[in-house]
């Protein structure tokens, strides 16, 4: 009487096994990237509610005042992963807010105290984000609409 042969072999387990660990080495930096890039979208999302105010002081006086503080304008300055945000009027009409990712957990390693700069030359018409100046994001962690 013939036996049939049930289950699997071991290498057909082994083959599965490998298979399984080499998806898992690429897809764990691409969800730890995609993670800290959602982080990171906190930081326009919180800049987001300056800009109405901003631009509305802007049609009301004509211009940016020189003096403005990030408190006049109301507002959440911190949240989960963003520690502050900061304004800053350079020259003219161009303004710029900086928010500073939080330098500690739950902010994910890669964008720790690292900081994003949205700016606006116009009053608030059009904005531009990018890295910041000085300890500035990796392009790969800007949200889509950064890059």
């Amino acid at each position: 009487m013939k036996q049939n042969q049930q289950g699997f072999t071991l290498i057909e387990l082994m083959i599965v096994v490998a298979i399984i660990g080499i998806l898992a080495a690429i897809a764990i930096p691409s969800y730890r990237d995609y993670t800290a890039r959602a982080q990171v979208s906190e930081a326009v999302n919180l800049t987001a509610a300056f800009k109405t105010p901003l631009a509305e002081v802007y049609q009301t006086q004509g211009s940016i005042p020189t003096g403005i503080k990030i408190t006049s304008l109301g507002t959440t300055t911190s949240g989960k992963y963003v520690e502050k945000v900061v304004l800053k009027r350079d020259s003219d009409n161009t303004v710029t807010f900086t928010a500073t990712m939080r330098n500690a957990t739950p902010a994910a390693a890669d964008i720790r105290d690292k900081t994003l700069d949205l700016k606006t030359t116009d009053g608030g018409s059009n904005w531009t984000c990018g890295k910041g100046a000085t300890k500035g994001l990796d392009t790969k962690h800007l949200p889509s609409g950064c890059k």
